[in-house]
């Protein structure tokens, strides 16, 4: 992890570490992830932002980037922004939780952000 991604880390546990770690791990299989850390938040980048990482004590806040609202128990939050972009936002607490749902929404975020078909 890199000062600027660690800085983003500072009052997290290594767990929460971990689940950002092995998130990237995964993504990166897609094809290539640019990594824009900001003071608090990480960008993953493919073209365009596809997701948003929000670190957080024990885990963290993902906003995946979708062309609609994610129907699913595990999204939190969705917000419609325009008609063809969706934030929707769901709690990693563990590296079980990046699973083939997770990474189903990712590859087609991702795909989204590449400008690419899913």
């Amino acid at each position: 992890m890199d000062a600027a991604t660690g800085e983003a880390f500072a009052d997290s546990d290594a767990a929460a570490r971990m689940i950002y770690e092995r998130l990237l791990a995964a993504v990166q299989r897609f094809g290539p992830v640019e990594i824009e850390p900001k003071k608090n938040v990480i960008h993953l980048v493919a073209g365009s932002a596809f997701a948003v990482v929000h670190p957080r004590k024990s885990g963290i806040i993902l906003n995946v980037r979708m062309k609609g609202p994610i129907k699913s128990p595990r999204i939190r939050k969705s917000d419609q922004l325009s008609p063809n972009r969706s934030h929707n936002e769901l709690w990693v607490s563990s590296v079980g939780e990046i699973d083939t749902e997770l990474l189903k929404w990712l590859k087609e975020a991702y795909a989204m952000g590449a400008g690419k078909p899913a």
